[in-house]
């Protein structure tokens, strides 16, 4: 047989396939940035010398396919979702990809950064299949890896755990306790205004200068009853998450098969769960959500109109008023809680108590939005923009309090403050990962005391912690997935472990049919 030499093109290729395969191993193993180079450099001479022993061995037929491509796309899609979001949740990529991502700010940033993955998978494809037409014994290995590579995949251990679980795992409808959406206040009501800080999670405190990066949050917590001890768990990790978790007491189950594969025609937003909106409708409440981007995104409209929210979007009237001083989402904080200021003194003045949601975008991953009067008022506590960024959030959040409290808008008045989730990609993540990463909870108000309650919790245990603040009789002390963080009862991140929660979350058909199917759908 006549021998394959090598040529200037092999090493061509040889050297691509080698500096991509140790950009792969330096993202799997969390290298540092230059350490591809150094991996590269080795995998391109152990190569040039293995593709010169295999000359003697050429492939007899040309033109054939690489059957790793598609394992290879899975995991650079991986890497790209990676690089946007921190980590690949299965759920939350599930749940946009069924809800739509309409709304998004990340657009651009999405379309950058895939173009980007998109071409350096372009470049291990063109590479692996010229090597497989070239060389019989890399053709056998591709045949062979192909298989494994995708089965190390999030999305393929996500699906063998659904197929493993979905006959042991049922349990958590079982530990559902639902909520009469009539039940009666043992109280006077209260008004709630509940405030979201994005992505600002109480580990920022740990990292270098946290402290006065983290000072107003900590200024806040210092104010009432802060809980320690809130871990994020599965499908809670994102915006439209970790509000459903805290306002309705459940994980967002992805609706999977039973979205029919279009959220958008979906009539019902989780109607298998009555949410704190819901309740305080029934007792007379008025329930108003503030926010500076477009409600369509993630479906968050849906949930206001599905679960008695007034469908009253600032961000029209606003967005004139702010002219060109916008950023990607829609507004700034400090344009925010004017709105959110203004929106208070209005339901004041209607004698009704109500619930008012505001929902900040200064944290956002990835480098946050800080507002332009941040610039002025604050001296910075770091130079790194998401941690000024956090900085500011925090400010605009205690001065809105503040206001409130000169205005005698406090008065009666529950104020919950708490993280919609942990940050997820920024430029301090590895950082925030040596940590134990928990979100911020605070309750400040009338008969709540300033205290430090320890305790673990998932987001979904504010939920019947609210309702018990504000005087509603819980049968067990429980609503939805949570326990009232009031009482001595084990939560479920004591009584089961994160660990083996996350599981019992994720693969859990039953809770996906128990909080998206509605009576009618179920029977």
């Amino acid at each position: 047989m006549k021998k394959n030499k090598i040529n200037i093109i092999d090493i061509i290729f040889a050297v691509i396939i080698s500096f991509l395969v140790g950009d792969i191993a330096r993202k799997i193993s969390e290298l540092p940035r230059y350490a591809w180079v150094n991996i590269g450099i080795v995998c391109a001479i152990f190569l040039i010398f293995i593709l010169i022993y295999l000359g003697k061995n050429p492939v007899k037929k040309k033109h054939k396919f690489a059957f790793s491509i598609f394992p290879l796309f899975v995991v650079y899609f991986c890497f790209w979702y990676q690089k946007l979001f921190g980590d690949v949740d299965v759920g939350a990529l599930m749940f946009h990809f069924e809800a739509g991502l309409e709304g998004a700010a990340t657009e651009a940033a999405l379309f950058r950064e895939a173009s980007r993955y998109f071409l350096l998978f372009v470049l291990m494809s063109v590479s692996l299949v010229y090597f497989i037409n070239r060389f019989r014994v890399i053709e056998i290995a591709d045949r062979l890896l192909a298989l494994p590579i995708f089965l190390v995949t999030p999305f393929a251990t996500h699906l063998m755990g659904s197929l493993y679980y979905s006959h042991h795992h049922a349990v958590m409808p079982a530990l559902f306790q639902d909520v009469d959406r009539n039940i009666a206040l043992s109280a006077p009501p209260k008004n709630v205004i509940l405030i979201y800080a994005e992505s600002g999670e109480r580990t920022y405190q740990h990292l270098e200068n946290g402290k006065a990066v983290y000072a107003p949050m900590i200024d806040i917590a210092g104010q009432g009853m802060e809980i320690v001890g809130v871990e994020q768990v599965t499908n809670t990790g994102w915006t439209v998450a970790g509000l459903i978790a805290s306002q309705c007491g459940t994980s967002l189950q992805p609706i999977g098969l039973l979205s029919e594969n279009n959220f958008a025609q979906r009539k019902e937003f989780l109607p298998g769960v009555t949410c704190l909106s819901d309740v305080l409708a029934a007792n007379g409440y008025t329930n108003e959500f503030v926010y500076g981007g477009d409600l369509a995104f993630a479906g968050t409209d849906k949930f206001m109109s599905q679960h008695n929210y007034n469908k009253s979007d600032i961000y029209p009237v606003h967005r004139e008023k702010a002219g060109d001083y916008l950023n990607s989402w829609g507004l700034y904080d400090d344009t925010l809680f004017g709105a959110a200021l203004e929106k208070t003194h209005e339901l004041h003045k209607n004698k009704k108590p109500f619930l008012l949601t505001v929902l900040t975008i200064g944290g956002h991953s990835s480098k946050g939005y800080p507002s332009r009067s941040c610039h002025s008022d604050l001296v910075p506590a770091s130079d790194k923009s998401i941690l000024f960024s956090v900085q500011c959030m925090g400010h605009h959040i205690k001065q809105f309090i503040g206001e409130l409290e000169k205005a005698n808008l406090l008065d009666n008045t529950l104020v919950v403050v708490m993280s919609d989730h942990l940050v997820m990609q920024t430029e301090v993540t590895s950082q925030l990962k040596k940590h134990n990463r928990l979100n911020f909870l605070a309750f400040i108000g009338d008969g709540v005391g300033v205290s430090v309650k320890n305790k673990q919790a998932a987001t979904f245990d504010t939920y019947p912690t609210i309702l018990e603040l504000l005087g509603f009789n819980l049968p067990e002390r429980r609503a939805g997935l949570g326990v009232s963080l009031l009482s001595d009862q084990p939560t479920l991140v004591e009584q089961f472990g994160t660990g083996q929660l996350n599981s019992m979350i994720k693969y859990d058909r039953a809770l996906t049919k128990k909080i998206w199917l509605s009576n009618n759908e179920g029977s």
